[in-house]
């Protein structure tokens, strides 16, 4: 049987053979028992200081220096504990990882820990030994005083509304321990905590009366002391306000109580303090219960309604206000909340509209926001977005960097659409923007959209000061320096080829967002990889050591992605290439990796590599999560979603599009891109020999015979370039055994002194 194949009918045997795939990643979660069952140590604290570095081995972790306020399992000798975290940024180089705990300075919550596997940092500030947080993201139950949603605590799965009821007393309960105070805190033998409440009773003209309510947050105290410290706009209020007249106070509830003065004074031009001093007998001050309870009343009058109020309570200043009589001596209260619902509707912003309704986030395309009273200037005036990192929770909102708004007035704001800005006053791109409703900050005043975007893509930004103070945003991009070829050498470890479907289920994958986006990501034994750029190939491994908290990580798979801070002029930053990435999975879970399943199979424990793997290899080409379900990049997947969506390859074609362009001032070159996965040599036939392939398709073995001369050599590759068959041939003919290949299309070179033949076999 005669088998020329010319390429129409390599690509015939293709469309036939090859299919289409897509993905998604996947976490799961793990139940508060689990954690505290697995935790050495359990402790709630705030994180004040931080540092990276890198180990012997290339890895980047940061130290993060944990101030302990309470000890909930285990025992600890000292107020501070150190708390590892994958990632991080050195002098030169930024890791990050995609579904890892991240933590930032200043984050207060419950820490449920192990011992570190991973090296320590040498720097003696960070208490050591240095600890892990179990299940990652899961294990940190951050703390949230969100004047909009009250104390909770939460992490990606759960949200806690009694942190007594739904946290404390199940650890106690499990672990037979009391929660015991750090000393520098257990003062009354237990947490103690003020909240203030500036409740609005009435707007009349351009004067907004108020109470003042308090109340404990855990137990019945002895208030000795009470007071708030309120920023505010002079071009609204005046300058002085305590003293202008447009500040007035009443005694009212417990401020009646002759035990205690009432003042009021002007710390600044722009800065009031109420106080409540206890200026009597100790003896007769009044007790502060869990019951709200009316400390006093006043009012605000505005001297210009059209601008922003600017009403801010400096909380740091408030602790020094807030004490509560114990033992013959007087504390600050170690937790103070601050809440409002200052009504200032008839000066507030409004929303009217919102436009484009559909964008993309980190390409610098802008938001239109229509409205009003927004105020001539931005000031200190803020726009939000709804974050996509881990599901759509619009408590976790992420806001531009100062250079990302482009325009504010009055009725109008326009405002780039970020992957890196600010949370809970933080910089971050580990939050960012995703579908869902905008919010206006000015002043006190929070307005939400009544409408919501949808954020179709989202392109991975890094941020830097350029020797500044202020971050400035940052693209990244694919490079072609990283490889002999103008892209990236990907191979496998010796753990992942060792699970059976597992590279051809990776390759399904890949060969999706290569025949979609071009990107140039090539296969190759990591022995073949040129020394010259070996440092820079990217490892697919199958691995315990998922973000350094070992088997049990929540994590199915993740990217790790490692930028160069070459490209620079001027001691700026024009760009950051992705000099290489790792995709590890997850080693011990019951992998899926065929092609082929029945519709009713039960995905329940068994995770589809494929699926994963795309969704990976979406990090991998710079794309964040969005929060689109049904999108590949949507943060999490139960089952095989093979199928890539419009955003999924709208994101990929952008990508595509600033890969292999010019960098800013030719900083590095571009990426060349594939063709497509399936992609063969230019065919260069034979003008006088007859080429004959048989069997084929191949069972077994192929049989390769030139009938009008004899062969040199012949090489067979795989779809993706990779060897396969590298012979010497003496004759006219030759049996190739192709038993032990994954069935598949491969592609044959025959060489004669005459000439080249290339065809295509499948097995």
């Amino acid at each position: 049987m005669k088998n020329f194949f010319p390429i129409s009918s390599i690509l015939m045997l293709i469309c036939i053979l090859a299919a289409s795939f897509s993905a998604n990643a996947q976490l799961y979660e793990v139940s508060l028992d689990e954690k505290i069952q697995h935790s050495s140590l359990i402790v709630e604290g705030r994180v004040v200081a931080q540092e990276s570095y890198k180990t012997p081995d290339g890895e980047v972790y940061t130290a993060n220096k944990v101030a302990v306020s309470a000890v909930l399992k285990g025992k600890l000798k000292e107020n501070f504990v150190t708390v590892t975290t994958w990632g991080g940024e050195t002098e030169d180089e930024t890791v990050t990882w995609s579904h890892m705990l991240t933590l930032r300075l200043g984050e207060e919550g419950i820490f449920f820990l192990e011992r570190n596997k991973v090296q320590e940092t040498n720097n003696r500030d960070f208490p050591s030994p240095a600890f892990e947080v179990y299940s990652s993201s899961q294990g940190f139950l951050k703390f949230s005083e969100d004047v909009n949603f009250g104390r909770v605590a939460f992490e990606p799965f759960n949200s806690y509304t009694s942190i007594d009821e739904d946290i404390y007393k199940p650890i106690a309960l499990a672990t037979g321990q009391t929660r015991t105070l750090m000393p520098d805190v257990s003062k009354s033998g237990g947490r103690t905590g003020i909240r203030y409440f500036f409740e609005t009773t009435s707007i009349s003209g351009t004067t907004v009366s108020f109470n003042i309510k308090v109340n404990s947050l855990y137990n019945n105290e002895l208030l000795y002391k009470a007071g708030a410290a309120v920023n505010y706009n002079t071009d609204c209020f005046g300058s002085n306000v305590a003293t202008n007249g447009n500040l007035s106070l009443q005694t009212y509830g417990i401020s009646t109580n002759t035990a205690y003065s009432l003042t009021k004074s002007n710390l600044t031009t722009s800065k009031a303090k109420i106080e409540l001093s206890t200026t009597g007998s100790v003896f007769s001050i009044s007790t502060l219960t869990t019951t709200e309870q009316t400390l006093a009343k006043a009012s605000l009058t505005i001297q210009n309604p059209f601008a922003d109020p600017g009403i801010s309570f400096d909380v740091a200043e408030m602790y020094a206000l807030s004490k509560f009589w114990y033992s013959g001596a007087a504390y600050e209260f170690d937790t103070v909340v601050v809440e409002t619902d200052f009504d200032f509707q008839h000066f507030a912003p409004q929303i009217d509209s919102i436009r484009p309704l559909s964008l993309r986030a980190g390409t610098s395309d802008t938001l239109r926001i229509y409205g009003s009273n927004f105020g001539s200037t931005q000031g200190s005036s803020l726009v939000f977005f709804s974050d996509a990192s881990v599901d759509i929770n619009q408590n976790n909102r992420v806001r531009p960097l100062p250079g990302d708004y482009v325009y504010w007035s009055d009725n109008l704001i326009r405002v780039i659409v970020p992957t890196v800005g600010y949370h809970d006053d933080v910089l971050t791109n580990e939050l960012y923007a995703g579908s869902g409703p905008i919010w206006v900050k000015v002043g006190g005043s929070t307005k939400k959209s009544s409408e919501s975007i949808t954020v179709r893509l989202a392109a991975i930004n890094q941020s830097n000061n350029d020797g500044g103070t202020v971050p400035i945003r940052k693209a990244t991009r694919l490079a072609g320096v990283y490889s002999e070829n103008a892209g990236y050498n990907l191979y496998y470890t010796q753990d992942f080829k060792d699970l059976q479907g597992a590279t051809a289920a990776f390759e399904r994958a890949l060969c999706t967002w290569i025949d979609t986006t071009h990107v140039n990501f090539r296969i190759r034994e990591y022995s073949e990889i040129p020394a010259w750029v070996q440092q820079n190939a990217c490892k697919i491994d199958l691995t315990n050591d998922l973000g350094g908290v070992g088997i049990n990580t929540t994590t199915k798979a993740n990217t790790l992605r490692f930028y160069s801070s070459g490209c620079a002029a001027g001691g700026a930053i024009l760009v950051y290439p992705l000099q290489r990435f790792e995709i590890r999975f997850k080693k011990g879970e019951n992998w899926y990796t065929s092609e082929d399943y029945e519709p009713d199979f039960n995905w329940n424990g068994h995770p589809d590599l494929q699926a994963l793997a795309l969704h990976e290899l979406g990090h991998a080409q710079q794309l964040f999560h969005v929060n689109q379900q049904n999108d590949v990049m949507w943060w999490e997947i139960f089952g095989p979603k093979r199928t890539l969506k419009a955003g999924d390859i709208e994101g990929g074609k952008y990508m595509e599009g600033l890969n292999t362009s010019a960098a800013p001032n030719d900083c590095t070159e571009p990426m060349t891109p594939l063709s497509s996965c399936l992609s063969t040599p230019a065919l260069e036939s034979f003008q006088q020999e007859e080429i004959l392939l048989f069997p084929n398709p191949v069972a077994t073995h192929l049989n390769i015979s030139n009938l009008g001369g004899h062969f040199e050599s012949i090489l067979l590759t795989d779809q993706l370039g990779r060897t396969k068959v590298d012979t010497q041939v003496t004759g006219n003919s030759i049996l190739l055994d192709l038993s032990k290949l994954p069935s598949g299309i491969y592609f044959l070179s025959a060489f004669s002194k005459s000439g080249k033949y290339s065809g295509a076999a499948a097995v």
